[in-house]
């Protein structure tokens, strides 16, 4: 009977992801398109391509139509008996962009229920996942790639914790093999490769507890040699695309560098620094992650835009003549965003409450889950600063494999965003179900997070008040501005 009802509640869970789905992207059903600028890039770039495809009914893995000819292994390209892609063409069965909204809640409610067992908490925190912004910002630039990788991380991390946690060795199997092919076919290795930093702080996590002899050292190498099989089944189940891209890479920017510059002295392999390490995070507008726009929205919105007229307008009438215009417009910058990096869609705000749970969550959350995640977030953070922080950065450049093959580090937050959901319900359900924790221990930890909490809070306000003092930001209500505004 219970297991029935538990089968009701996730159905209930499942439906309620897909009206979120399609609430929000409501738009898209009333006769508007969502503009993706680089989707529309890749249909001009791929179009002999397609256009090849419904012609003869097959493939080419040749375009002549992007940088003077090149293989269509990044344009779209299929292969025979990919039945990998044909799962993940099953599992994306809504329109999109409802597909993408409904696996990263769906997703991470599969991750819930593996790590505490209960709809309710699952629910709570695919909520809290499903509408950090970043999604919503990459969507509307049309990064469905890596929307669509970013999509498996939770179900991959649940199939990994159902073999070292759960010590479900069958069901781990099945779920890791999954999803990690699926993630692969996805085909944004630089988001994979993020989140398998991650996890390597989960590996280091069960060995420690194996040699301090909290687990079975027998099952901590049982569990990693599952682990290492699913990996390497859900690569060779992308064989032809792997093996097709990396014989490319080498050809590209990625590859051997046969030019020198500033940056680059010649048969380097991998991107110069300065491309690497153009968007990189800035340290004080990581507080984005709590504070809706801390540093303004997107660079380019419309309110911007209208503010940068009247400025100009305001100047030309006041300035002698057009040298002196000149050289007060290079001051202008941007009205909208004033973080670091060179421009921004918006933010990456995970919400103000999901921040202060995962805060709590490192206290309350069993010690087999707080410290890899809390280092894990860590050491994301610490990459994300990219250039403004430059030994770090320097040292995974020089001495971490593949780091050097991508750029824009302030992506790695996505892993952020995914662990503390992750840590944020871990602490809550240990908080109200474990009572080995006191009330004296539980009171002691909400007044001196929740206390820190307040007195940050009100600082930063403060600070934003009477430093930052646009006039956009005076016409504009900070936390209502954003289009998730439910949580914080």
């Amino acid at each position: 009977m219970a297991k029935n009802k538990n089968l009701i509640y996730i159905a209930i869970s499942l439906v309620v992801f897909i009206v979120l789905a399609f609430l929000y992207s409501t738009p898209v059903f009333t006769g508007k398109q969502l503009f993706q600028h680089d989707i529309v890039q890749y249909r001009g770039g791929a179009k002999e391509l397609l256009d090849y495809r419904a012609s003869n009914e097959k493939e080419t893995y040749w375009s002549d139509s992007m940088f003077g000819g090149m293989p269509t292994y990044q344009m779209g390209s299929q292969f025979k008996g990919d039945i990998i892609k044909q799962i993940d063409s099953k599992l994306n069965f809504l329109p999109r962009p409802v597909n993408y909204l409904f696996l990263l809640f769906g997703g991470f409610f599969l991750l819930g229920m593996v790590a505490v067992r209960n709809w309710k908490y699952a629910l709570l925190g695919a909520t809290f996942f499903g509408l950090s912004t970043y999604f919503y910002i990459a969507i509307a630039a049309g990064h469905n790639g890596k929307v669509n990788t970013i999509e498996y991380f939770a179900p991959l991390l649940a199939g990994i914790l159902l073999v070292y946690i759960r010590k479900s060795y069958i069901w781990g199997f099945i779920v890791t093999t999954l999803f990690m092919g699926l993630q692969i076919a996805a085909n944004h290795p630089q988001m994979t490769y993020y989140l398998f930093l991650a996890l390597g702080f989960l590996f280091l996590s069960e060995l420690i507890r194996a040699i301090q002899k909290k687990i079975p050292m027998k099952h901590f190498l049982v569990s990693s040699g599952i682990i290492a099989a699913s990996c390497f089944i859900g690569v060779g189940m992308n064989s032809q695309r792997i093996m097709a891209n990396s014989e490319y890479i080498k050809e590209t920017v990625r590859g051997k560098q046969i030019l020198t510059n500033e940056s680059n002295t010649g048969g380097d392999s991998g991107m110069d620094k300065e491309s690497m390490l153009m968007w990189s995070y800035g340290k004080l507008e990581t507080l984005n992650l709590f504070i809706p726009r801390l540093m303004g929205g997107g660079s380019q919105e419309p309110e911007g835009k209208e503010m940068m007229a009247k400025v100009q307008e305001l100047v030309q009438e006041n300035v002698g003549s057009r040298i002196e215009y000149d050289r007060i417009s290079k001051g202008f910058g941007n009205l909208t965003y004033w973080g670091d990096q060179p421009g921004t869609s918006g933010p990456a705000y995970q919400g103000a409450i999901v921040c202060f749970l995962a805060v709590l969550g490192f206290f309350f959350a069993w010690k087999k889950y707080r410290y890899w995640i809390l280092g894990a977030s860590i050491l994301t953070v610490f990459l994300a600063w990219g250039s403004n922080f430059m030994a770090f950065s320097d040292f995974f450049i020089d001495f971490v494999p593949f780091y050097n093959k991508f750029r824009a580090p302030s992506s790695i937050l996505v892993v952020v965003e995914l662990l503390f959901p992750l840590i944020a319900i871990l602490g809550l359900y240990r908080f109200f179900t474990d009572s080995t924790l006191t009330e004296e221990y539980k009171k002691k930890i909400l007044l001196y997070v929740g206390g820190g909490n307040f007195r940050f809070h009100f600082t930063s306000t403060y600070f934003r008040k009477s430093f930052i003092r646009f006039p956009y930001r005076q016409r504009k209500n900070i936390s209502s501005s954003f289009p998730i505004g439910l949580f914080g």
